[in-house]
Order: C-alpha cells, then structure tokens, then sequence
C-alpha cells in the first residue's frame, strides 16, 4: 500500500482509491483475495458479489483475464460524513473480462468502457483505510 494511503487526509484518502481498485484489479488477474479483503468492509454487497465471482472463476482450472479498474477521477471531497466516513464521488472504468475454463474461452463480459460515477463510503480505522461501501447514485446514467 502506498505510504500516502496510511495518512487520515485529503492526499491519504486520495491515494488509497486507486490502490483499492487496483487491489481488485490484481485479484481478477490471480484469484488472490487476500489483499482486497484485508482493506474492504465486511458489509460491502457490491464488493462481496465482485469478490464470490472472482472465487467461483478462479478454481478448478479457471480463471479470469483482464477486468482491470481504473480510476479517472476524484472529487476533491474531505468532509466526513454522519456515519464517520468520507463519500467522495469518484469516476471509474473496467476493461473487459474474458471467463476461461481449461483453456477455453467460456464467457465474457464489457466491463465498463466509459468511467462512471460511483460513491464509495470510505473510512479511516486502525491507522488505514477501509472501503465500506461502493455503489452507483439513484438516476445515474450509464
């Protein structure tokens, strides 16, 4: 994790988002969930659907390629919220994922080509970073 991302900050919170994302990023490419969940809420519905489709495609001689996140933006937002933590809007994109079962192509998906809006609740414990929650607002289009 980068050093920034350890700061309760602007400049902390700022870099821990798209070391997140890239913590998803590595576990579609390995199967690997140990980092995403040492830094991701227990309550997180999105994250755990992400996180049970990565398990369920990477045993058994499958495995996921491409799907990487990338973050293209991030309201400069450090106000904490009623609940403690920090919603940001942020703006991300997803290349496309190709599901493979002993070496054949099985599926695959668009992921998300144009960066969308999402609002993540982020909180400070324990000295670092935790996402809580993701998800996109009511009304927002595609």
């Amino acid at each position: 994790m980068p050093s920034e991302a350890s700061l309760k900050s602007q400049q902390g919170l700022e870099a821990f988002i798209p070391y997140w994302f890239e913590t998803v990023s590595y576990a579609y490419e390995t199967g690997d969930l140990g980092m995403i969940t040492s830094i991701t809420g227990s309550d997180c519905a999105l994250c755990d659907a992400v996180f049970d489709d990565i398990k369920s495609w990477t045993v058994d001689g499958r495995w996921i390629a491409g799907g990487g996140l990338q973050v293209t933006k991030i309201e400069k937002r450090y106000e904490e919220t009623t609940s403690g933590g920090y919603a940001p809007y942020i703006f991300f994109s997803q290349e496309p994922l190709f599901y493979y079962s002993n070496g054949a192509l099985k599926g695959e998906s668009d992921g998300i080509a144009e960066p969308t809006l999402w609002i993540p609740e982020i909180q400070y414990q324990n000295g670092g970073w935790q996402m809580i929650d993701l998800a996109r607002p009511e009304g927002a289009r595609e």
